[in-house]
């Protein structure tokens, strides 16, 4: 089961994580959307697959604030978390830290995929 693949490896790499049922699209409406659609640029348009994702990930960030997490991370449930990329988080986390704090942010975002 990925579910606990997924598990394993968060374990192994001291990552802690909390399953978040994401929005469904069937429930937001263009017409009436959760979040501002705003500067949609020409040839492009945005569906309710994406307002709800981006409702999704708004929601967690304003929970993770409220509870004052000091990281937080969002995975998709599709996530395949390699030996490698768990020795690369670390210097990666770090790396955020410095920056933040060199820059005099309170926090940082920083978007993992695959290309």
């Amino acid at each position: 089961h990925r579910a606990n693949l997924i598990q394993k490896r968060a374990d192994r790499f001291g990552i802690q994580l909390e399953k978040i049922v994401g929005i469904s699209s069937k429930l937001i409406s263009l017409d009436d959307p959760p979040v501002p659609i705003l500067d949609v640029p020409d040839n492009n348009w945005v569906t309710t697959g994406q307002v709800a994702v981006l409702k999704t990930y708004m929601d967690v960030w304003k929970d993770a604030w409220a509870k004052g997490y000091h990281r937080t991370g969002i995975f998709e449930d599709d996530v395949f978390l390699s030996d490698e990329m768990g020795e690369h988080l670390t210097d990666v986390f770090q790396n955020i830290e410095a920056a933040a704090v060199t820059h005099g942010k309170p926090w940082s975002m920083v978007l993992f995929r695959r290309i």
